[in-house]
């Protein structure tokens, strides 16, 4: 792990100086603490960034990712030297912001249906549903909502749920993420209007969270700077690829080219800030590039 780290370290230097765009570049710096992130049990790690504010990730699977994901994406004979076998270890991870005053859920997970685990790791931390008062989503594919359902109702009965106007837009039975349309239109008739959305950047709980568009995962993927975290949401699929090699794709990034460029922008802007890397899918989910 040191080695791939520090492989990726010096590749985040290369990307500082070729990255583009700037709609995040004037993002500050969040303030920093001397801890580490703490294992208290498998797929719960929780981290002190101060003294009113705990960022805890939960792991909902442990997974792979197929090689054939990332192929005719970019060089594929890099690929097959980069990935020799047919799978790389992956997850789905959610995100938890405890404060004293608040429980704020970033991504939902795939739901118990479909074999998550989301609940069983809030219970470890001391927490139930409805101690979440708000889920913060970064795009709306099913690893990501599908735990807002149980049995057709509303799994966090005392959250609102915030997200991206151009990602709710987009999750329309006419919009780019169609296939999504239906599951969305349970999970809205469920919250029973207590959804919110925001457009591009917003400051949210106070300044607690601040979001960063991040398109061509889908087109209104959002990230959130939560302290010194950044909640990367899909940003990497493959972390022992992408980190180093941010030119794959995953063939879930729906705008390749886009999400590329999108990609190389905050992998520096975390490696630049000094940021927290806090992915969905990285089976590490606390990196300091």
């Amino acid at each position: 792990m040191k080695t791939k780290i520090l492989k990726a370290k010096a590749a985040m230097l290369a990307i500082l100086f070729a990255a583009c765009g700037n709609h995040a570049a004037d993002t500050a710096t969040a303030d920093t603490t001397s801890a580490q992130p703490q294992e208290l049990q498998p797929g719960v790690t929780i981290y002190t960034v101060n003294d009113t504010l705990q960022v805890a990730a939960l792991q909902d699977v442990a997974n792979e990712m197929s090689r054939d994901l990332f192929v005719g994406s970019f060089d594929d004979s890099l690929l097959l030297q980069l990935m020799p076998t047919a799978s790389t270890p992956s997850a789905i991870n959610t995100f938890l912001a405890l404060t004293p005053k608040r429980t704020i859920l970033f991504d939902a997970g795939l739901g118990p249906q479909a074999g998550g685990t989301l609940l069983q790791k809030l219970e470890a931390l001391g927490r139930t549903p409805a101690d979440v008062d708000a889920v913060c989503l970064t795009h709306l594919h099913g690893d990501h909502i599908g735990g807002l359902l149980t049995d057709g109702q509303a799994t966090f009965p005392n959250a609102t749920l915030y997200l991206s106007i151009t990602e709710d837009t987009a999750c329309t039975p006419t919009g780019s993420l169609a296939r999504m349309a239906d599951l969305w239109a349970q999970v809205r008739q469920a919250y029973n209007g207590r959804v919110v959305t925001f457009a591009d950047s917003a400051n949210l709980f106070d300044g607690l969270a601040q979001t960063i568009p991040a398109p061509g995962h889908t087109p209104g993927h959002t990230l959130f700077l939560v302290g010194n975290c950044l909640l990367a949401g899909d940003i990497i699929h493959a972390q022992d690829l992408q980190l180093e090699h941010p030119d794959f794709c995953a063939r879930y990034d729906q705008d390749p080219r886009t999400a590329v460029v999108t990609r190389k922008h905050i992998l520096a802007l975390a490696f630049q800030k000094g940021y927290i890397f806090c992915d969905a899918h990285c089976y590490n989910p606390f990196i300091t590039l």
